[in-house]
């Protein structure tokens, strides 16, 4: 296979790959929440900046989860743009000599699913302090990130077990009512074996209906 091919087709899986986590965060079109706004605002104080977002790319649009201000111009490009880079991003003279500075939100495999990035109004030089900080802030989106889907990903577990416990004492309980039921129905059967019968019935079906309602619970 060409060397050419190789690359595309590399690049192609690191795109696939790229997509497919960012669905996992389950991200993209989520209303804005405070923890986001904070760290845009945050991004924002650090180069006196009038414009600071957090923006998620997909596979044909951007998502901007959080935004600070009114941008002057629509950055929706430059974000494309700096997706593909894994370090902090400066692009100068942005449009009446504004300057675009983003750094790169990155997964633990390395995948750059977004930027954290700011817009000034001004050409100017960011500062090793200024871009270390904004680093520090997209290091703080991807581990609230990571935080959440490893608690999705708990709960899930957690769900499925409870689902198979619920699965293995329904069948049971299912026999014994039948069997119960059966009892009460044979002929020549005494008042109170009769009687026994029919509370067992009874509360066996009553658990049965409890553990569907557990089930119906976890899936709403």
């Amino acid at each position: 296979m060409p060397e050419i091919e190789i690359l595309e087709s590399n690049l192609t899986n690191k795109e696939n790959s790229r997509l497919k986590k960012l669905e996992r965060y389950e991200i993209l079109q989520t209303q804005q929440e405070l923890v986001f706004n904070a760290l845009a605002k945050l991004a924002a104080n650090i180069f006196n900046a009038t414009y600071a977002a957090i923006s998620f790319v997909g596979d044909d649009s951007v998502f901007h989860k959080a935004v600070f201000g009114k941008p002057s111009i629509n950055s929706d490009r430059l974000c494309q743009e700096a997706i593909n880079n894994l370090e902090i991003t400066v692009i100068e003279n942005v449009e009446d000599n504004k300057v675009f500075i983003a750094a790169p939100l990155v997964t633990p495999e390395s995948l750059v699913v977004g930027i954290i990035h700011v817009l000034v109004d001004s050409v100017i030089k960011p500062s090793e302090q200024q871009t270390e900080m904004l680093k520090s802030l997209s290091v703080l989106v991807i581990d609230k990130l990571e935080t959440r889907l490893a608690m999705r990903q708990t709960m899930r577990a957690q769900d499925h077990r409870v689902n198979m416990l619920v699965h293995d004492l329904k069948n049971p309980m299912t026999t014994i009512s039948l069997q119960s039921e059966l009892v009460g129905k044979m002929p020549g059967v005494d008042e109170r074996t009769k009687m026994i019968a029919e509370k067992v019935n009874s509360q066996s079906k009553n658990i049965v209906a409890r553990l569907s309602h557990i089930v119906s619970s976890g899936r709403g």
